[in-house]
């Protein structure tokens, strides 16, 4: 399969791949398409020109202008190049391609052609069950020898069971200086996974997300291994999603020396069949990790923390830039919500997610909310909870939710009364979005609230 590349566009192309936030190389580039009548001659300079405008006047315009290039050539390989011939989606950036999806069967056709087609920067890896262990292998060897492989940023391996032996050959890989994120899916997401990305990781990697469903064993010790790690020391972002984690493999998470100044995100939730188990004490050691200073959204949905739990990481003395907590499905009730509110934690979130836990009802709501360190909070869920009129008033009353934007009561099974609260609320304008459907309000209620808030609420008739 030829890629019909003339020797004078490769050295373009290599030059764009040499500066890839530069414009100058892409705009030489687009000339040369421009001559030979290539719609990317078109694409190119407007691309480049929008990516960079501030203006929110100028940004538009050219939002029109791409708009019309992209309907007149019908969104087609023409704007692509001869690599859409290679990949299954490729995704264009600043008017070239650097987002590419294909199957290690594409990828052994494509070779090392495929970095001569464009400025890869990020690839999404898929169809390992079409080859064996032995030929997966060999097709991710031969792409960690590929130097193209230097600009690419993001590697996706969550599709498909690629195996311990082609992911190590993989990372092994020495052109993967620019790599910041990785990402594995539900078989390959083992202890054996975890020492390798703990010995091999890139020096740059900034993001690391692992999900599991079924099948994921990587468990406390490929926790233990990751945070034991040295090589992870830039990681911004640590996603184990369903990894059968429980309080041994949080506590070692929580104490890691590695990537303590650094780790801004960590998610450990979900709740599939091979979810985390992280409960009480796997929670409090979360809470009291000092080292995870610059940690502000940390997710725990459907670990089994209960009330204990909630409690002991609200009142841990770490985490002092904890912004968003995710607790939702994790078996809390009206003490857990209670603990919270008195607590110190409270004054620095800005989103709360509370969501399906049947035990949390009015007093809770009420305590929640009545607390001055509330203050801060712009987002709270309360989805599928039991807040009851007493609840709904409590919110609607309260004098600390001046900065609430985003508040979701849906299937909370509240009934006209509540409807009828939230209608004679004075901050419900202040609302960027109230979720309220599954609820029995008023058609009066109903009518009101769209009124006042349009498309900012969502609400059954």
């Amino acid at each position: 399969m030829s890629d019909d590349l003339s020797a004078r566009e490769r050295e373009l192309i290599a030059a764009v791949r040499a500066a890839p936030d530069d414009d100058a190389p892409r705009l030489v580039l687009a000339d040369f398409y421009a001559e030979r009548g290539d719609p990317r001659g078109e694409l190119i300079p407007i691309a480049c020109a929008h990516a960079r405008a501030e203006d929110a006047a100028q940004r538009e315009q050219l939002r029109q202008g791409l708009a019309s290039v992209l309907e007149r050539y019908d969104h087609g390989p023409s704007l692509h190049g001869p690599i859409s011939r290679f990949v299954d989606l490729a995704i264009n950036v600043r008017g070239l391609v650097e987002e590419v999806t294909l199957s290690l069967t594409q990828l052994a056709v494509a070779g090392g052609r495929l970095f001569e087609m464009a400025p890869i920067r990020e690839m999404r890896l898929q169809g390992a069950a079409e080859t064996d262990a032995y030929t997966r292998a060999q097709l991710l060897a031969a792409l960690a020898a590929e130097p193209g492989l230097a600009l690419v940023r993001r590697l996706d391996l969550s599709d498909d069971d690629f195996g311990a032996r082609a992911i190590g050959e993989l990372l092994a890989s020495p052109h993967l200086s620019s790599l910041r994120e990785l990402r594995f899916g539900d078989r390959d997401s083992t202890v054996e996974l975890a020492e390798l990305v703990a010995a091999a990781a890139p020096a740059r990697l900034e993001s690391l997300m692992c999900f599991g469903w079924h099948h994921a064993t990587l468990g406390d010790a490929g926790a233990r291994a990751l945070a034991a790690s040295e090589r992870l020391h830039n990681l911004r972002e640590l996603q184990l999603i369903n990894m059968r984690i429980g309080d041994a493999g949080a506590e070692a998470l929580a104490g890691s020396e590695s990537y303590g100044a650094t780790l801004e995100v960590l998610d450990l939730g979900d709740g599939r069949e091979s979810r985390n188990v992280i409960g009480p004490r796997g929670a409090r050691a979360l809470g009291n990790a000092r080292q995870l200073e610059r940690l502000h959204t940390l997710r725990l949905r459907a670990n089994p923390l209960f009330d204990e739990g909630l409690a002991g990481l609200s009142e841990g003395r770490g985490l002092p830039r904890l912004a968003t907590l995710h607790v939702d499905s994790c078996g809390i009730g009206d003490q857990g919500v209670i603990a919270l509110a008195r607590a110190p934690r409270l004054a620095s979130l800005t989103r709360l997610e509370l969501s399906r836990n049947r035990g949390i009802g009015a007093r809770g709501v009420r305590e929640l909310v009545y607390a001055p360190r509330v203050a801060h909070l712009e987002q709270l869920d309360l989805n599928s909870t039991q807040p009851e009129l007493e609840g709904v008033q409590a919110i609607t009353s309260s004098p600390h939710l001046a900065s609430l934007k985003k508040l979701s009561l849906y299937g909370c099974e509240l009934g006209y009364a509540a409807g009828d609260a939230l209608c004679q609320w004075p901050g419900l304008e202040q609302l960027a979005l109230l979720a309220v459907g599954f609820n029995s309000f008023s058609p009066h209620a109903v009518k009101h609230l769209k009124q006042t808030l349009g498309q900012r609420v969502i609400i059954d008739d």
